[in-house]
């Protein structure tokens, strides 16, 4: 059975005084911070604080609720170029928050795992319950009381683990010396007064905040976002196809399709028939509403979607899943392959 925890992090200031939490019921959580950090330092700790923490249950799949994109996509989408690269991004600037990453990225050995985005202050239960725990950590911190830990996970033991004070003073120390470390902008020696701390702190938070707006990597981000946008192109001629099709099959002719099939396009139809041209209809569906499952850019002239739709009655379906194959042909997408598939 999966374990189903919400992660979050909490930054008064940003930098400020740090609080993260994570949190599966209320007998089953753990909270902790530092007194000055960003949000992202804190949402980062929670997800190592969580992982550390069901280390003694690690053939569970974990499910982990998070409202950080920035969060997720460091650890599912650019930690393996990261590591490739040393550490360092695309431009070849340091990874902010580097201690934090590696550390999760040695947590992960051995676990399955899964993120699920979550919107935040949206009342989910368990993202609102870990972001007011993660909250009350911050203000504890920032009133320099002791924030209430948390019973933690059951049978994990106390290995893993330190004191809330503990934790908060030498985390904050680590924070200020990575944010110090890390800002390419200056150079901010070990000797180097609090307020050159504070600023230091400051910019790399600015550099956090435009790590979140760019999944923290300018050159992927660019490549996923020129992806997305051909991606979300073809899903419109897609879409157009089957306005086409459904509008056919209602007048009993010959769809208007011609402009988006390629040359060599074939197609194969839920009952098995071959399609080589639009004059065979393909399987009848209710409308062309729907239910996308995936679609990615292959290369850089390929796309490939997959989705379902509702089969008409007569169809003998009551589903068809689709694949549909484009290709670019100088500056047009031509559909070049379709296959159906037909289930009840």
């Amino acid at each position: 059975m999966a374990i189903v925890a919400a992660a979050d992090g909490s930054s008064l200031g940003n930098p400020g005084a740090m609080g993260w939490a994570w949190y599966v019921d209320d007998n089953t959580w753990q909270a902790g911070g530092a007194k000055r950090g960003t949000n992202n330092i804190g949402e980062l700790t929670a997800v190592l604080e969580l992982f550390k923490a069901t280390k003694h249950r690690a053939e569970e799949p974990l499910q982990i609720l998070c409202d950080s994109q920035y969060v997720i996509n460091c650890v599912t989408k650019w930690m393996p170029g990261w590591k490739k690269r040393g550490w360092v991004k695309a431009d070849k600037k340091p990874v902010l928050n580097v201690d934090l990453l590696k550390q999760i990225d040695a947590e992960l050995v051995g676990r399955t795992y899964s993120f699920e985005w979550v919107r935040g202050h949206a009342g989910h239960p368990l993202n609102e319950a870990a972001d007011e725990r993660a909250r009350a950590a911050a203000t504890s911190y920032q009133n320099g009381s002791a924030p209430d830990e948390g019973p933690g996970f059951p049978g994990a033991g106390n290995s893993e683990s330190s004191t809330t004070a503990q934790r908060g003073s030498s985390s904050a120390a680590h924070n200020e010396s990575v944010a110090a470390s890390q800002d390419s902008e200056s150079d901010v020696p070990a000797s180097a007064s609090a307020s050159a701390i504070e600023q230091s702190a400051e910019q790399d938070d600015q550099m956090d905040l435009l790590s979140l707006l760019s999944d923290d990597d300018p050159e992927e981000t660019q490549a996923s976002q020129a992806a997305e946008s051909v991606v979300d192109a073809v899903w419109k001629l897609e879409r157009e196809l089957l306005n086409a099709y459904v509008e056919a099959s209602t007048m009993d002719s010959e769809p208007d399709i011609v402009h988006l099939l390629d040359e060599m396009f074939t197609g194969v139809r839920a009952d098995g028939v071959l399609v080589e041209d639009s004059s065979t209809p393909m399987t009848p569906v209710q409308n062309s509403s729907m239910e996308r499952l995936d679609g990615v850019e292959l290369l850089s002239n390929v796309v490939r979607l997959n989705y379902v739709l509702d089969a008409r009655r007569d169809s003998g379906f009551g589903e068809l899943v689709v694949g549909s194959t484009w290709l670019q042909r100088g500056k047009s997408w031509k559909l070049a392959f379709r296959q159906e598939t037909g289930r009840n």
